[in-house]
């Protein structure tokens, strides 16, 4: 990593074990139903940059990933977003996108946007906050409206309600008749 001006960048490799398991057709170590796990051992090459503009940080990052076995798909993934005040008395707004690309098969790609907006009051104390989440190109969402109360620096609760819709074979979609309030009570010691 380096800077460069007002401009972090980083670059990175990395060979070693997948994070996430893969399950090939021919198993060595099968379970119950024929079927394995198994982490493959990869070369992942990726960047970073990050950058202050007109008051708002924005990040990317990106990395290829090319997996020793011939079998399994290579991909690239990606992020990028920014966050910071937007003018005047209106509120704070963070915007991400993050995706994975497969070079040889472009029906699993994949584009999750989340954005949230929030503010705060009475000296900090009281947080509202809106979140949204969706898969582009898809019919895929989930929508968060929060209150976060602060009355001391070590106590917060915190109230919202986890709204999931959209194609019930999503990610997000097939919660559709389970959405739900939430009330979490956060003491730090």
């Amino acid at each position: 990593t380096d800077t460069a001006g007002s401009v972090d960048y980083g670059l990175q490799y990395y060979y070693g074990f997948e994070k996430n398991p893969t399950m090939p057709a021919l198993a060595s170590m099968a379970t119950a139903d024929g079927r394995h796990l198994s982490y493959e051992r990869i070369h992942l090459f990726g960047g970073d940059i990050a950058f202050n503009l007109l008051g708002f940080a924005f990040r990317a990052e990106g990395a290829y990933t090319l997996p020793e076995d011939p079998d399994v798909n290579d991909y690239w993934g990606y992020s990028a977003g920014f966050d910071g005040p937007l003018p005047s008395i209106l509120p704070d707004i963070n915007v991400q996108i993050q995706g994975t690309l497969f070079p040889d098969s472009g029906e699993d790609n994949t584009h999750l946007l989340v954005a949230e907006l929030s503010d705060t009051y009475l000296s900090e104390k009281l947080k509202p906050s809106v979140a949204f989440a969706t898969y582009l190109g898809e019919n895929d969402n989930f929508l968060y409206p929060s209150l976060k109360w602060t009355p001391v620096d070590n106590l917060s609760v915190k109230a919202g309600y986890r709204y999931f819709f959209g194609d019930e074979e999503g990610t997000f979609g097939q919660f559709n008749k389970n959405s739900y309030a939430d009330i979490q009570l956060t003491y730090s010691f």
